[in-house]
């Protein structure tokens, strides 16, 4: 079984030498989770910034595989960790605000009343970023036969396995054979390198 990389809307390009923190003053804001459209994280996080509100966006950082020239290479990409949500913060709930904001489906609720997070849950996960705890761009070195990764892409997303074989001539081609546990059967399948995530 093959596995195909990443698609090509859901990164953005960065730069791992200059990432600022992305801590705010998380504790003058009420925080509510808002879902958005399919791919348009962006979009809602940006219309709701010109609103005035503050929105927070976790990112996680992968390998993307680009072209150049006639052969391929790796670089460091930015992509949702929570795709098709965002945090919200508001001194007053306001639902036209929200509603009519492109790009966003609503606010998530539970038993008819928006969901609201703690701003310490809010600031948990801004050091957690910053600290690089969601940076999943695995140095091809890291990787061992016999050691345990995670997928994090296409329908075994989240699933443990462990690899069996490293192919390829060079770190930007690199491919993996895995065996992923699915059903109590360890099931072979052929990866790239950038759809794993290493496990302690």
């Amino acid at each position: 079984m093959k596995a195909t990389a990443l698609p090509e809307h859901a990164f953005i390009p960065v730069d791992a030498g200059n990432v600022s923190p992305c801590q705010s003053d998380v504790y003058a804001f009420d925080w509510y989770v808002i879902h958005t459209n399919p791919r348009c994280e962006g979009r809602a996080a940006n219309g709701l910034r010109a609103r005035g509100l503050q929105v927070y966006a976790p990112q996680e950082v992968v390998w993307k595989m680009i072209r150049k020239g006639r052969g391929k290479t790796r670089i460091r990409a930015k992509r949702p960790a929570y795709p098709r949500y965002l945090f919200v913060g508001m001194q007053t709930l306001s639902w036209e605000i929200i509603h009519t904001c492109d790009g966003v489906a609503g606010i998530v609720c539970m038993d008819h009343a928006p969901v609201r997070i703690r701003a310490k849950e809010i600031e948990a996960l801004q050091i957690a970023e910053d600290m690089g705890v969601f940076d999943h761009a695995v140095e091809p070195k890291a990787i061992t036969v016999g050691g345990k990764v995670m997928l994090t892409y296409g329908p075994f997303d989240g699933y443990s396995a462990t690899v069996k074989a490293i192919d390829g001539r060079n770190d930007d081609a690199k491919r993996l054979t895995i065996e992923v546990d699915i059903l109590g059967k360890a099931t072979p399948m052929e990866i790239p390198i950038d759809m794993i995530r290493l496990l302690a």
